[in-house]
């Protein structure tokens, strides 16, 4: 079952897509036969899907700051 870890399920299904930018519903169809999917009960997958899109734009976000912050350091050091 992949409730408990869900984000590896998605990450594994995913990898290297842009799930940031898709709905729930494109995630549905594309996870629709895929047993791990089917194991989450239905009033837990919309749940799981938003925790992990915000674990996603949560390191996209430090990524960002990241690189801001080191451009800002080479213009004002450099």
């Amino acid at each position: 079952m992949c409730l408990g870890n869900f984000s590896s399920c998605y990450s594994q299904l995913f990898e290297g897509c842009c799930l940031i930018c898709v709905s729930l519903m494109q995630v549905k169809e594309s996870l629709r036969d895929d047993p791990r999917y089917k194991s989450v009960k239905h009033e837990d997958r919309e749940l799981l899907f938003n925790e992990y899109i915000s674990e996603l734009k949560a390191v996209e976000h430090a990524a960002e700051r990241e690189t801001r912050a080191k451009r800002e350091e080479q213009v004002l050091g450099g």
